[in-house]
């Protein structure tokens, strides 16, 4: 199979039951083809009233988060200026501008989503492809969270997202970044960033490149580590920790099976493995999967408030586990 953008021969990276992965190694892009029923169109999966709770029982932490975000944009106020948002989800971003006085506007591929950020927020929506979508203004900003991933070919939207920006307006943009140190090392690589929905992933520097051969100045590429990826992350890492301490006795998954298989048992017992606090018998999955579900939700409120600027603290060569850019459409 060839790359999409520059026809070379991609590399098999991972194939699962749902989707096969694969990166160019001349463009820096991993490129990801769903399978089955899993290649189904975003609008029409179902984001039904459960989806929206749970975004409303983190909307608060969501609304600082985005706020933060705009916050850092170089712009000398936010007052007044036009913002256009491709794929809001539940819309917090939206509604974060409006409250920094920007005019706002959403364009949602999903017809639920449209018409939950109608009804909570109370801001205008337009359902539909960005692409197919006409606009009658300039925007000062356009924002793209989590987005362009799903896109399998962004040139025609980044070309378009151009069209609609003021001189020296901004484009804001994230995206996971596949190559991130924190799920290389805890191997969670794939979990953390591919999926059949996610078929263009970036580097940062494959990001940048894009957006340069796009029309685009980058003004700021950077990375940064959501509170969902470094508990993830971390999590990974512990488990993976406890797998290879346990050894043969938990070898076929302590979240897989529910018992230990009796050789490996015998094996475990006979190297003193089982002393000092580990016991025979029967260990419980749904018991094990549901610490570690509550681990994962504990590290994630815990790590909630960290939304940092990663060369201030780290350096700007660590690779974190999402991409953020902030680029310029390129004078004529």
């Amino acid at each position: 199979m060839d790359c999409r953008f520059c026809k070379q021969p991609l590399r098999l990276i991972k194939e699962a039951s749902w989707y096969v992965v694969r990166h160019c190694a001349v463009c820096d892009i991993y490129q990801t083809e769903p399978k089955g029923f899993a290649g189904l169109s975003y609008n029409e999966r179902a984001y039904d009233e459960a989806w929206h709770t749970m975004a409303r029982l983190s909307e608060r932490r969501v609304l600082r988060s985005r706020t933060r975000l705009l916050k850092g944009l170089p712009v000398e106020k936010l007052q007044g200026k036009r913002l256009l948002e491709i794929g809001p989800g539940a819309g917090e971003l939206l509604r974060a501008a409006a409250a920094l006085g920007c005019e706002v506007l959403g364009v949602e591929m999903n017809r639920a989503n449209a018409e939950y950020i109608r009804k909570r927020w109370g801001l205008p929506v337009l359902q539909g492809k960005f692409e197919e979508t006409k606009f009658e203004q300039f925007f000062d900003i356009v924002v793209m969270l989590d987005v362009i991933e799903h896109i399998e070919d962004p040139r025609p939207v980044l070309a378009s997202i151009k069209s609609i920006l003021m001189p020296g307006g901004l484009l804001l943009l994230t995206t996971p970044n596949p190559a991130n140190l924190f799920s290389v090392t805890s191997g969670y690589l794939v979990a953390s960033s591919f999926g059949p929905d996610h078929v263009t992933l970036f580097t940062p520097q494959s990001l940048q490149a894009m957006l340069d051969t796009s029309g685009f100045t980058v003004v700021r590429i950077t990375t940064y580590m959501g509170s969902i990826y470094l508990a993830s992350a971390l999590v990974g890492a512990i488990v993976k920790i406890f797998k290879e301490a346990a050894g043969k006795a938990f070898q076929t998954g302590i979240l897989l099976g529910p018992r230990m298989d009796r050789p490996a048992l015998e094996e475990a017992s006979s190297s003193g493995m089982l002393e000092g606090g580990w016991r025979r018998g029967t260990v419980p999955t749904y018991w094990l999967k549901l610490g570690v579900w509550l681990l994962r939700v504990a590290l994630g409120y815990i790590l909630a408030p960290i939304w940092f600027c990663p060369e201030r603290f780290l350096g700007p060569r660590l690779h974190l586990g999402q991409i953020l850019a902030v680029a310029q459409p390129r004078k004529q």
